[in-house]
Formats: structure tokens, C-alpha cells, sequence
């Protein structure tokens, strides 16, 4: 009987061990870089084949909900993806893990990393996250077939007859998109020591100008992420305003008809002021050891100059690795030069706790101006209050 218990213990821990370790990742990439991370997760686990990567896909307000959910009871996710902008969040809660102080993390890696990525992931002097993708930023993506001179300025693209229905497309209401307006006529939502700034004359002509786009239809009056990115690939606009996650999927639609440009300088103000922001991979409190250990091997397989050269050839994104920066294949890429001259006169996005007072503000302010409920001064108004009450309430 002894022999049989002895045998049947032995052929449990050899199961178990043939299983190896399950790392949850949860994430909210693009559905259709989804083939570009399966293969690089495929390549990960056949080089450690006792660890096993579980995807999980989330759109963004939801994966930042269910990860603190999850935190807080018990049972996170090991790894989860997200903007530069949840660490301040994730790090005040206390449900992400400085990285020095995970187990099994290879802090040489740190040195391949470009600073600037680093820097964003960093509260304090601590390192919460490791990047996975620097950029995140709002370019003026264009169809050759109806542009043959990128304008300067909004005047010019205004003036300028394209033979489309539309001139622009964006999306109209979404404050990511909106900051960068703001921000052109020398504003910006916080001042030094992170209080709100949004009851500002700057922001007050931003707004305005956003409502100018609309009234004289350079934009559709209704215009979402869907239709509009839907309109630029159907040929109905000349210029979309997207994202460097786009740039693969609209190169597939237009071929060599696809440009990509800084966005113009805005109506009596300077430049549309993108923010730029890494996208950061964070290790969740409260693991076990082997599965930290786990999440930490693939911390350093994904961000390595092979893996990142790979995103960045399928997804048109930018690599945080500097070797990987510095490779022909970059540089020369005409398309990644484009999108690397609109990041570098972007402005950081702050990764302050505070930065989601700001957008829950900028949202229903932007919302009732394009509306016509609200003049551009009562809309700034109303904004820098939400923001002080939202923060307020963060502090109790």
C-alpha cells in the first residue's frame, strides 16, 4: 500500500511539473496586432517550455476596472499591459510591484532600454513597469491619392479642396484627441506642482477651435474612433488624426498611397501637441514565486532587439530597445521616421494619480461644446471644477 501512495504522489508531482507555470497576461492591445504577440508568445514558450503565457484581451477602461478588482481580492493577473498613465494609479493602490524588487528580474536589462522609457514608468525614483512600446502618439496619417502637398496648417487643409467627402476625420469627443488642440495654443492641463489648469484662456480657444472643425464640416458633425477610421480606409476623408498602433492596418488598405505627417499648426496658435507615453508591462502584487520568477523571464524576452524589431516590422510601432532603435530597419523606414518626428515634439503624458481627475473633466467639457450645450468658457469652467472635486476626493 505504502509503494502504491508512493506511486501515485510521484506521478502528481511529475504531472505537475510536466504543467509547469501559467502566467496570466492580461492586456488591451489592438485586435489586430493580435497575431504579431500570439507569435512572439508562441517563441517564448517553446524556448521555456515549462512556462505557459495566457492572453487575455480587455478594452482599456476595463482592463484597468477588472485588474484592481482582481488586486484587491486576491487573485490578479501576474502580468498586465497598459498607458504610462495607470502607474501613478496602480503604484498609490499598491497593487503593482516595484521591478527591483522582483524575483528573478534581470536588472541588467535596464541599460538596453531607452531612458525616456524608463522615465515614464517611474514614481518617486522607483521603477514600476518595464516598457513595451514608446509613442503612443497622434499623427496626421494621409492618402496620397488625394493629398499632393501636406499643409501646415489648418487654414491651408481647410482652404484646400481634396475631392473627398471629408477633409479630417478623428474622434470628435474623445479627450485624447482633444489634449493636443489644447495644448497648440500654449496650454496645458497642469501646472508644476500637478494642480489643474484647464479654466485658461488657451484652453478656452482649443475648445473653440475644436468647434470650428465641426460647424463648417471639415469633420463629420458625428464622428467616432469607428467611423472614423472607417471613413479613412473607405476613401471618404483625406486626413485621419490616429495613433502609431494604426499605422500597419491603414498600410495594408492604402499600400504606397499611405503618408504620414506632423499634425498642423492650429487657427492663430501653434502646432497640434500630441501626448507621448510608453505602453509598460507591470508585474501584480502578491504572487506566487515561481510565477513571478515566470513573468520576470518574459519581462526580458519582450522587450530583447530580435522580439522588438519584430513588433515594430509588423506593427509600425516604436521599439524601446536602443539597439533595436538604432537598427537600419528603423531608421530607414520612411514611415517610422514620420512617426518618430511627431513623438519627439510631443509632450510626455503625466503618470501623476491625478491624471484621471483630468480626463473624467476634459470628457463632459468637450462633450458639450461640440454639442452646443456649453460656450467654450463655461465648458472650461465646468471642467476645472470636476477636476478639483475629483481630486479632492482622491485625497480623502
Amino acid at each position: 500500500m505504502k509503494k502504491k501512495l508512493l506511486a501515485i504522489l510521484g506521478s502528481i508531482l511529475l504531472s505537475t511539473a510536466l504543467l509547469g507555470v501559467e502566467v496570466q497576461l492580461w492586456e488591451k492591445w489592438q485586435t489586430e496586432l493580435d497575431p504579431t504577440y500570439d507569435e512572439i508568445i508562441a517563441s517564448f514558450e517553446k524556448t521555456n517550455p515549462d512556462i505557459k503565457i495566457k492572453r487575455v484581451h480587455y478594452e482599456v477602461e476595463d482592463l484597468r476596472y477588472n485588474f484592481q478588482n482582481a488586486a484587491f481580492s486576491g487573485n490578479p493577473p501576474a502580468l498586465v499591459v497598459g498607458p504610462a498613465d495607470t502607474v501613478g494609479v496602480y503604484a498609490t493602490m499598491g497593487i503593482i510591484k516595484p521591478i527591483n524588487e522582483v524575483e528573478g528580474f534581470d536588472k541588467s536589462i535596464l541599460k538596453d532600454i531607452l531612458e525616456q522609457g524608463l522615465e515614464q514608468l517611474t514614481i518617486d525614483g522607483e521603477l514600476y513597469g518595464i516598457p513595451e512600446q514608446i509613442g503612443n502618439h497622434l499623427t496626421l496619417v494621409y492618402n496620397k491619392k488625394f493629398v499632393k502637398t501636406v499643409p501646415e496648417t489648418f487654414e491651408e487643409l481647410m482652404a484646400t479642396d481634396y475631392g473627398t467627402e471629408y477633409k479630417l476625420v478623428y474622434n470628435l469627443n474623445e479627450p485624447f484627441w482633444g489634449i493636443g488642440f489644447l495644448a497648440a495654443y500654449g496650454g496645458w492641463i497642469f501646472d508644476a506642482n500637478n494642480n489643474p489648469t484647464l479654466n485658461t484662456d488657451s484652453i478656452k480657444k482649443g475648445l473653440d477651435f475644436m468647434k470650428k472643425l465641426k460647424d463648417t464640416g471639415t469633420v463629420p458633425a458625428e464622428c467616432d474612433y469607428v467611423i472614423a477610421d472607417t471613413l479613412f480606409k473607405d476613401g471618404k476623408s483625406a486626413f485621419i488624426i490616429n495613433g502609431d498602433w494604426t499605422f500597419s492596418d491603414y498600410a495594408k488598405v492604402l499600400g504606397d498611397n499611405m503618408g504620414l505627417a506632423r499634425v498642423p499648426k492650429v487657427e492663430g496658435g501653434d502646432y497640434y501637441v500630441p501626448t507621448t507615453a510608453v505602453q509598460g508591462i507591470f508585474v501584480a502584487e502578491g504572487l506566487d514565486s515561481d510565477v513571478e520568477k515566470a513573468a520576470a523571464k518574459f519581462l526580458a524576452y519582450i522587450t530583447s532587439k530580435d522580439v522588438q524589431l519584430k513588433i515594430t516590422a509588423k506593427n509600425k510601432t516604436l521599439p524601446v530597445n536602443k539597439a533595436a532603435a538604432n537598427d537600419p530597419a528603423v531608421t530607414n523606414d520612411a514611415f517610422l521616421a514620420g512617426s518618430t518626428a511627431q513623438m519627439l515634439v510631443g509632450k510626455p503624458m503625466p503618470v501623476v494619480p491625478e491624471m484621471r481627475a483630468i480626463w473624467d473633466a476634459l470628457r463632459p467639457g468637450q462633450e458639450d461644446i461640440m454639442s452646443g450645450r456649453a460656450t467654450a468658457a463655461e465648458a472650461a469652467l465646468n471642467m476645472q471644477k470636476i477636476a478639483e472635486e475629483k481630486i479632492a476626493e482622491m485625497n480623502q
